[in-house]
């Protein structure tokens, strides 16, 4: 049976991990300070810490929050490794915040930076609510898709449903 797992050698392998790589838990615990939502393994580029204290820019660009490596696992092997970039949102109480224009150029900005690496980029990313929003932002993504295509590839989940589907690597 194959399953999405993290893949923290990947992501080690990208030019911008020794500038920003950080924990993934240790990300969303600056937001949302003593959570502890993710697993304390998964490793990220922390792409906010790239942008405000890397990059130094009077007019930093947005950004994803997060870019973790991801893999296909089967029978103990690693497969369709890639990066994917994920955007935390545990905090919204409804969709009116939400942003096309916003999430467009997150979305865009991130990709440019990551491509400098040369690794492969997951096509879609991945947004994190809370389980009360969770809902409601899957169909504002669906109705956005309509006019933005690149968000019809990603995937809206709360935290649990992230925990689900993206486990830790087993190895044979």
């Amino acid at each position: 049976m194959e399953a999405l797992v993290y893949d923290n050698a990947y992501l080690e392998r990208h030019l911008l991990f020794s500038k920003c790589g950080a924990l993934l838990n240790d990300v969303s615990n600056r937001d949302y300070s003593g959570t502890d939502y993710f697993d304390k393994e998964i490793r990220c580029l922390d792409m906010d810490t790239y942008e405000s204290k890397i990059c130094k820019s009077a007019q930093p660009k947005p950004t994803m929050d997060a870019v973790i490596g991801l893999a296909s696992q089967t029978d103990g092997q690693l497969r369709e490794r890639r990066l994917l970039m994920i955007e935390l949102r545990m905090k919204y109480k409804n969709t009116n915040n939400l942003s096309l224009s916003e999430l467009r150029e997150k979305m865009s900005h991130t990709r440019d930076l990551l491509s400098e690496g040369g690794l492969r980029i997951d096509s879609s990313a991945w947004f994190v609510f809370n389980k009360n929003v969770t809902a409601r932002a899957e169909r504002w993504f669906a109705q956005q898709s309509r006019v933005e295509k690149a968000l019809a590839k990603c995937k809206v989940c709360d935290v649990s449903q992230f925990r689900e589907c993206i486990q830790k690597p087993l190895f044979s």
